[in-house]
């Protein structure tokens, strides 16, 4: 299998814009089918920014910079996605790397399961 590698450089500064191309670029490796749903105002509040199946399980990935702050509707779905079995992963750029680790990892880890990786790369 390809092995993920950060794309071009690193920014000084990573924003969620640059979370999300790295997040859409370890997906499409894994040959996941994945949707990011538009925000606004019919839609419900709180959808990550990632949804997807990957190998048969349903996986939620919301993406953060590093100052980013999580939301209760976001958190009150991920409580609804955890229930249902399917796995929320909440990531900054700062866990990309074991964001990687998780997504290649077996269905039985990753059924119902939350993972927070901000700042997983730094410990």
């Amino acid at each position: 299998m390809t092995e993920w590698r950060i794309k071009g450089r690193r920014p000084k500064f990573p924003d969620e814009a640059w979370v999300k191309k790295q997040v859409k670029d370890q997906l499409k490796l894994l040959n996941s089918w994945y949707y990011m749903p538009n925000g606004g105002y019919y839609s419900t509040s709180g959808i990550p920014d990632f949804v997807g199946v990957l190998n048969g399980l349903f996986v939620g990935v919301e993406t953060k910079d590093s100052d980013g702050t999580w939301s209760q509707a976001q958190r009150d779905r991920k409580e609804e996605i955890v229930k249902a079995k399917g796995c929320y992963i909440l990531v900054d750029e700062d866990g990309l790397f074991e964001l990687w680790t998780v997504l290649r990892a077996g269905f039985e880890m990753l059924q119902g399961a939350f993972f927070d990786l901000r700042g997983a790369d730094k410990k």
